[in-house]
């Protein structure tokens, strides 16, 4: 069992998407390593045109000499673990956990959910990723094996992106320029994305992450809430907030998470 209410643990779990590891293997040096950059400058002419190419090689010591180079720009001492292996762990919430051994099996920690949580199944979304991978026609006939995958794929965005269609055209103009402030703004993106998890988790926006927001960015934020369902009555959003259309909202969550 691990301790949940551990110092160091509080950390990882403000964070959310942090995983805990246990490590089984690494590799270290045995002896002080050089790394160096040996840069030439090759030009060939032909005509009125010149060309240069950059040639990089890379060198390191053997048995304590080092192989014949120029520009020594990194030296790694003994022992360097340079590689690792490791095995992921899921966290159950009450600090029981399970070693994900299987393939497709990622570790984390489970957080729990409001009682009131009745947001729609978001696996259908998740696994429209996949529709690009080379088995996603499997079991279709090889004529139209791509093309039927473009129409399902087809099919699928349109039944799962309609709410965004039956917003009043007003409000989509709105979005349109909520988003192409989000699209330009790498720190809001990720920030918005963490908040939307942890909506559609039932879990509350934590402090720290919209902490790190600018007013302006605060300001796009709320603004990108409050046009997809979720009723923030403050200048951010807090755990009294009332999500009042669940479906734009996870359609939301899956949106930004694309981006």
């Amino acid at each position: 069992t691990i301790n949940l209410k551990d110092s160091v643990l509080q950390q990882v779990l403000e964070r959310k998407n942090e995983v805990l590891c246990v490590l089984t293997q690494k590799i270290v040096t045995t002896r002080t390593c050089v790394i160096s950059e040996h840069v030439q400058i090759e030009e060939k002419c032909g005509g009125m045109v010149g060309i240069q190419t950059k040639t990089v090689q890379v060198s390191a010591t053997d048995d304590g000499n080092i192989i014949k180079d120029s520009n020594v720009v990194l030296e790694i001492p003994a022992p360097t673990t340079i590689a690792y292996g490791v095995i992921e762990l899921y966290v159950r919430a009450d600090g029981q956990f399970e070693f994900c051994l299987l393939q497709g099996k990622h570790g984390g920690f489970e957080h729990e959910r409001r009682s009131d949580s009745a947001f729609p199944d978001l696996l259908p979304l998740r696994e429209f990723a996949f529709w690009d991978t080379p088995d996603a026609g499997q079991g279709l006939p090889a004529s139209d094996g791509p093309l039927s995958v473009l129409k399902q794929a087809t099919l699928f965005l349109e039944r799962n992106f309609h709410p965004f269609v039956e917003l009043p055209e007003q409000q989509q103009r709105a979005l349109n320029d909520v988003l192409q402030a989000v699209l330009f703004d790498e720190e809001l993106l990720l920030v918005l994305e963490q908040v939307c998890e942890d909506i559609v988790s039932s879990l509350s926006p934590s402090l720290a992450v919209l902490g790190k927001l600018k007013p302006s960015q605060q300001q796009d934020l709320v603004a990108f809430l409050r046009l997809v369902g979720y009723s923030v009555q403050g200048e951010c959003p807090g755990p009294e907030d009332v999500v009042h259309n669940r479906k734009l909202l996870s359609t939301a969550y899956f949106l930004v998470s694309a981006l």
